[in-house]
């Protein structure tokens, strides 16, 4: 994918992780936002240095939104998942059905210059 750009894609199953390898052609900030399915919390993932970043500040149904620098030349992984429920958390996802599988979600990718 490259920036700035927009894709549409669905959460199959609680367990699914859809990934983006974002690239882009010149230094710059790139704000990812992810438009969620009614009924489900979305995360939005960050893979880079070793460690993956997890970003979820809203509730279920609302957008995501992550702010990265890029490079040229230097993919970044940009990814989209359910909110994993708490350890512990008794709800039997199976019994009460699986909210939005049939709904789409959006991400969109914005670029801007990067500062001097």
């Amino acid at each position: 994918m490259v920036a700035p750009g927009r894709v549409r894609g669905y959460l199959g199953s609680a367990e699914d992780r859809d990934w983006f390898s974002i690239a882009v052609a010149a230094p710059a900030t790139l704000v990812a936002n992810v438009t969620a399915p009614a009924g489900v919390d979305v995360v939005l993932l960050h893979q880079g240095a070793g460690k993956e970043l997890v970003v979820n500040k809203r509730g279920a149904g609302e957008s995501e939104q992550l702010s990265i620098e890029a490079l040229p030349g230097k993919p970044l992984f940009i990814g989209v998942a359910r909110k994993q429920p708490a350890k512990g958390d008794t709800t039997d996802a199976k019994a009460h059905g699986l909210p939005g599988l049939d709904d789409p979600y959006e991400l969109t990718i914005e670029s801007s210059a990067a500062p001097k």
